[in-house]
């Protein structure tokens, strides 16, 4: 079973994490700060530090998809995958 729980404040999400780790019925507590690198604004500094030396790299990600998947949008991401894959290993026949 699972269980969420929202929180208004960074201090409540640590009180309600505390609170159910003491409860025997819970075997483990996850919650969004899980999920932030430690030292994150450090982090992010060095990212911005380097884009001088990256030059446009960093401005060149994928664009962001919204919405909902399409069967075309994820069969052209399979194909991709699978090139991306495939591009330099041999065939069955061991040929490039």
């Amino acid at each position: 079973m699972t269980l969420a729980s929202l929180a208004r404040s960074e201090e409540e999400v640590q009180a309600k994490r505390q609170a159910f780790e003491h409860l025997s019925t819970v075997k483990k507590v996850v919650t969004l700060l899980d999920f932030v690198p430690a030292d994150q604004a450090q982090k992010l500094s060095l990212i911005e530090d380097l884009g001088p030396i990256l030059g446009g790299q960093l401005d060149h990600f994928p664009a962001r998809i919204d919405g909902t998947p399409t069967l075309a949008g994820i069969k052209s991401l399979l194909a991709a995958a699978e090139e991306g894959v495939t591009k330099d290993r041999p065939d069955a026949t061991g040929k490039p």
